[in-house]
């Protein structure tokens, strides 16, 4: 089934919005130092579906309405993601649109595509294999060994990711519609000056606070936290562990801003 080239939504626009998300997933990828293409492969893969010809067809048919497409473009992206070896992270694909599902979830979703949901995703397939040569170099790739071997680091790492995909995708769409080549964003941060702004709000807070036996601790708490972040270490996964009411929530932001700041990050 031919794609239809006269909606604004074409497979050709899905193409350029979707590598947009490609560049856009590895940048962001990089910022939690995770190296190799598969990150920025959900750019590829989370609207591969709607480069199916009943997909395009449909959308021609309800462009300027505010009727929907009423089939589903994810599990395409799904299906590539699993084929590559993501294993949990398929979900992320699954999810842009309405929020993360269990994985429980998605297989059973999987399992119950209608005939006409297969063969749009047959039809996508064959398409997306001419738009985007480079979904063959999504292979699969070693997914860092911490994610694979924590339970809990890697529920963070799905949120990271998940969080990373729906952003680039809002930030994309807006462009679009916008009519820009890039969306609009703020610069990058300045983290030194966030520093400075951050421990000016801290003291004027302390300021007008009663006196408490707990000062001295959260005083200790947040100095250790400030030294921490002012190490020269590399990004990563951090724990503060404190009894409640030890001033955990001002120390562990401190801990971040100092941080960056001695990183020199700039987001």
């Amino acid at each position: 089934m031919g794609v239809q080239r006269e909606s604004s939504w074409c497979a050709a626009w899905v193409g350029d919005f979707t590598l947009g998300m490609w560049r856009r997933l590895l940048s962001v990828s990089r910022a939690f130092s995770v190296v190799g293409r598969w990150p920025g492969g959900w750019g590829l893969l989370h609207d591969v579906g709607k480069t199916s010809g009943v997909w395009q067809e449909r959308l021609a048919a309800v462009e300027g309405t505010r009727v929907r497409v009423g089939l589903d473009h994810k599990f395409l992206g799904v299906r590539l993601a699993q084929d590559r070896g993501l294993g949990v992270f398929a979900v992320c694909a699954a999810g842009h649109h309405g929020g993360l599902r269990t994985r429980a979830d998605v297989a059973e979703r999987l399992a119950g595509l209608s005939d006409e949901e297969l063969a749009s995703c047959a039809d996508a397939d064959r398409v997306a294999a001419l738009l985007f040569p480079e979904l063959r170099g999504v292979e699969p790739e070693p997914i860092p060994e911490l994610w694979r071997r924590n339970p809990l680091v890697a529920e963070m790492a799905v949120r990271l990711v998940f969080s990373a995909l729906c952003d680039a995708d809002f930030l994309d769409t807006s462009a679009h519609f916008a009519g820009t080549d890039r969306p609009a964003v703020r610069p990058d941060a300045d983290f030194t000056s966030l520093v400075h702004r951050f421990e000016r709000r801290r003291a004027d807070s302390l300021r007008d606070k009663a006196a408490s036996p707990m000062d001295p601790v959260r005083e200790e708490v947040y100095r250790a936290c400030v030294a921490a972040g002012k190490q020269r270490r590399g990004p990563g996964f951090f724990r503060l562990a404190a009894p409640t009411g030890a001033g955990k929530t001002l120390a562990s932001g401190a801990f971040a801003l100092h941080h960056a700041a001695a990183r020199g990050a700039s987001e």
